[in-house]
């Protein structure tokens, strides 16, 4: 029985390791037939975004042509958890994703992310491209969007960088969201440190 006021241990966040996260913008390509809109490029930019920019899926899909700014290198986040805003600095990978995502488009929408009927894309239907992509790069955890947020977070802590800038990064109101991926990457280092002889 915990003491009172003993709170149970988070479960720590899955996430994908770098070969993991290869083998998934690998399978992209190899799923989609390339075509206007419905194709590689949308699934690409899509997994690329999540990734490599630690949005939520609803951030996402919330997403506006002109909430990207290619020659800047940003993304505008208008619609975060708690209608708060922030910039993301978009990676060189998405940005080339995204500029030939929508280079493929003819349409008019202002949703930067459409449907194969030229409508903004469902949360729904961003949870399945990125389930089909795992199941196609043979991942065997259950990958969902949020799961390449954590990928996202738990990389840059693996690279030394600032948990402040990392909450920052991913639109945490408080650092006690953002300290998690701490114990993931302490977690991995232990991991490491146990396969030795």
């Amino acid at each position: 029985m915990r003491a009172f006021g003993d709170r149970k241990p988070k479960k720590l966040p899955v996430f994908l390791n770098r070969p993991e996260l290869q083998l998934a913008l690998d399978a992209v390509d190899r799923l989609s037939p390339r075509g206007v809109v419905a194709g590689a490029e949308r699934n690409t930019a899509i997994v690329v975004l999540l990734a490599y920019s630690g949005l939520r899926v609803a951030e996402l899909v919330s997403l506006d042509r002109h909430d990207v700014d290619l020659e800047a290198g940003t993304i505008h986040v208008r619609h975060g958890k708690g209608d708060r805003e922030r910039y993301v600095p978009l990676h060189a990978l998405a940005a080339k994703a995204l500029t030939r995502y929508l280079t493929s488009r003819f349409d008019d929408s202002e949703a930067l992310l459409v449907s194969r009927n030229h409508v903004r894309i469902s949360t729904s239907q961003v949870r399945r491209i990125v389930q089909t992509v795992a199941r196609e790069a043979g991942i065997h955890k259950h990958v969902t969007p949020h799961k390449l947020r954590h990928s996202f977070a738990t990389l840059l802590l693996d690279k030394g960088m600032d948990i402040r800038i990392i909450q920052e990064l991913l639109g945490h109101a408080n650092i006690a969201s953002t300290t998690i991926y701490a114990h993931v990457s302490q977690e991995q280092k232990r991991r490491a440190v146990d396969m030795l002889d």
